[in-house]
């Protein structure tokens, strides 16, 4: 399914491409969605804009999908998450913790050497850098960490303390798509969906992936509508 859907979107993304005057600059192509990336003269995205094959033509936006962080803000302690929605009575009754699953994260990046995730992120494929590509993982805004910890902080009804994840017996992987302000743009988000999918065709792809985002209360968007699909 992957192979056939990059090599359909690449063919008639070609056709596109060869009736632009001059020559595409950064392109960057997408088979999860049926679209590209470029940067482009005025010439050039008046001809994409004009071509009936193209569906439509949006500038990269940059969007602010978290709040900052305020000055001295400090998180609670969020151990009364788990028994809420009864995650530990699932632990203990059924002995289900997320062991042999996979759950991703499309954030702000995650901090690996946190106590209550150490050791969980799985190394065969288990990081990319949308936002700098950096090889190693890191957050500089801590967002990103905390929502992993929901995930899979922690480690269930061991000897931790301060479990926070659901799934603590679970891997992770994570997508760094925001930026150290909270921002982000089209693009590093297309880039995360598709690194995500991707991971498909090496039968390496996560059982489900959380996105954590928020997004500006003025602005609807259907453009992750078809990575999304």
């Amino acid at each position: 399914l992957v192979k056939y859907l990059r090599d359909l979107s690449y063919r008639l993304q070609d056709e596109v491409i060869s009736q632009v005057p001059g020559e595409l600059v950064n392109l960057k192509r997408y088979w999860v969605f049926n679209g590209f990336y470029c940067e482009a003269t005025k010439d050039q995205i008046l001809a994409l804009a004009k071509d009936p094959r193209v569906a439509y033509v949006v500038d990269n936006r940059e969007v602010r999908v978290l709040d900052p962080p305020k000055p001295g803000e400090k998180s609670k302690t969020p151990e009364w998450n788990i028994s809420k929605i009864g995650a530990d009575r699932v632990w203990n009754d059924y002995g289900i913790d997320g062991s042999g699953r996979v759950i991703g994260a499309m954030d702000t990046g995650v901090d690996t050497s946190h106590p209550a995730l150490r050791g969980k992120m799985r190394q065969d494929h288990g990081w990319f850098d949308a936002v700098s590509g950096n090889p190693n993982p890191y957050d500089d805004y801590g967002h990103g960490t905390h929502v992993t910890g929901t995930m899979v902080g922690g480690d269930g009804p061991g000897p931790f303390t301060n479990d926070i994840g659901v799934a603590p017996g679970a891997q992770f992987i994570h997508v760094k798509a925001i930026n150290s302000y909270g921002t982000t743009t089209f693009k590093m988000l297309h880039d995360g969906f598709q690194w995500i999918a991707d991971l498909a065709e090496l039968g390496l792809e996560p059982d489900a992936v959380q996105n954590s985002w928020g997004w500006p209360i003025n602005m609807e968007s259907l453009e992750y509508w078809h990575d999304v699909l």
